[in-house]
């Protein structure tokens, strides 16, 4: 027989060991059954706002989906059951995971169109976003035709092509 095997290992030890690891499962249950994160700053923080808008999504009983800017109720898009596959797989991931977690679905989403051309949609609920351009060029039109701006050059164009069709009539 060694030493080793005459020696008593300490009492307090053991007993301290076991407290700081009881202490550190308790701590990290707890933490995951409360669904605590840590607040991290999005990758975009610090990057100045080109245009924004706060956007609402209602499912339709014939599967289409209408999105309405949240200010006003005004209709950005009717999007009918077989287009727009990725805004709807999109926002209804978002939504899922708001009603995982018991967060309302009273809350707007948010797109946002960066100086630098970055097109975020994101949850202020839960603050959950995605970077558009990681998906790219035809999602990042999908969602770009309902900012403002794009509204806005879209109702010109549709006056501009109206007062081209009644200035060519004759009359």
């Amino acid at each position: 027989m060694s030493a080793i095997d005459k020696e008593v290992f300490p009492r307090g030890a053991l007993i301290g060991a076991a407290a700081l690891i009881a202490l550190t499962l308790v701590a990290a249950a707890g933490g995951r059954w409360q669904q605590v994160h840590a607040p991290t700053p999005p990758p975009f923080a610090g990057i100045a706002v080109q245009e924004s808008v706060d956007l609402r999504f209602e499912d339709r009983d014939d599967g289409s989906v209408v999105v309405r800017n949240a200010a006003d109720g005004a209709l950005l898009q009717h999007v009918t059951p077989n287009e727009g596959a990725f805004l709807r797989i999109m926002m209804r991931n978002f939504v899922k995971h708001r009603a995982v977690r018991g967060q309302g679905s009273t809350q707007p989403f948010r797109l946002t169109l960066y100086v630098d051309g970055r097109l975020i949609v994101s949850d202020p609920v839960s603050g959950r976003h995605a970077d558009l351009r990681a998906f790219g060029v035809d999602q990042h039109k999908a969602f770009a035709r309902l900012l403002p701006s794009a509204a806005m050059a879209a109702a010109r164009s549709a006056t501009t092509a109206a007062a081209g069709v009644s200035a060519s009539r004759p009359g």
